[in-house]
């Protein structure tokens, strides 16, 4: 059955909201004085609207700035033609925010004549329509109720839906001051965060400079006397023997392996010290007892 209310109970913004949160399929049609307009609904979308010479998304920006005018929604219509591919919740936010910025929609009665608009209604719906004991309120309808524990079904049309919590319900200059106050909040979040992270980067920068700036002690070869027998080897104590050992050492001079002999004299062949600059080997002789 069809729903009939007016414009001056709820916007359409707010229209187009419950029916599409209810996921209808039909049709809404807007009366005013100018003339006549239709909204189509597939399954919980917006996919087509057209006021008088105007349709698409031009159509619902101007529809939303009605106040003075009724509504009839009839389920299960189809719509003839889809020009809007947008969410319905993009189109009337895009509509709303070009309404409190006071820019005028396009005028889709230029000559100021009522010109219907063409909707795709089957006959048996319009003959539904023009008999009013068959035109219900939203609140007879107990499928159309909103999702609300609290609202009576003797409350008027208006009223269901003012109850709901709806972003279309505040208004477009409500709207618009929560969205400047949640622009406010990260502004408040984002300021000392760019403090701190300012203040790190300058302490880093302070930081590598100074580390720049300060010279690093370079290490300089140790001046190693040069490998002799008088004076790598210890003084033969009485009683001891010289034994060879071939050593291999690296460019710091410091020995790395050593072949040959006993184990005594290789441990002393390893704490032997060449000069730095160049890798090598050579054969020493080392006391041993």
């Amino acid at each position: 059955m069809p729903l009939s209310g007016e414009l001056s109970d709820l916007s359409l913004a707010e229209l187009i909201e419950f029916f599409c949160n209810q996921r209808k399929t039909g049709c809404i049609e807007i009366n005013c004085e100018k003339g006549e307009g239709n909204f189509y609904l597939d399954s919980g979308s917006l996919v087509h609207a057209s006021i008088g010479s105007i349709s698409g998304i031009e159509a619902v920006y101007y529809a939303l700035t009605l106040s003075k005018a009724s509504f009839t929604f009839e389920p299960a219509v189809d719509s003839p033609e889809r020009t809007i591919d947008q969410p319905w919740a993009s189109v009337v936010l895009e509509g709303l925010r070009l309404l409190d910025e006071g820019i005028t929609p396009k005028n889709p009665f230029p000559n100021g004549n009522a010109k219907s608009a063409q909707a795709a209604c089957p006959i048996e719906t319009r003959s539904q329509k023009a008999n009013p004991s068959d035109s219900v309120s939203l609140f007879d309808e107990e499928p159309m109720k909103p999702p609300s524990t609290h609202v009576s079904r003797n409350a008027p049309f208006g009223t269901l839906l003012s109850e709901n919590e709806s972003p279309f319900s505040y208004g477009p200059r409500k709207l618009a001051w929560i969205f400047a106050a949640v622009i406010l909040m990260v502004a408040v979040i984002a300021v000392p965060w760019g403090w701190y992270a300012r203040s790190k980067a300058a302490k880093i920068a302070v930081d590598t400079k100074a580390a720049i700036e300060t010279p690093a002690p370079t290490d300089e070869p140790t001046q190693l006397p040069q490998a002799s027998e008088s004076s790598a080897s210890p003084s033969p104590t009485p009683g001891a023997k010289e034994v060879s050992v071939q050593v291999i050492y690296d460019e710091s001079g410091r020995v790395t392996d050593a072949f040959g002999g006993n184990a005594e004299a290789l441990k002393i062949a390893r704490q032997k010290r060449f000069p730095a600059g160049k890798a090598g080997s050579a054969t020493i002789t080392v006391p041993s007892n």
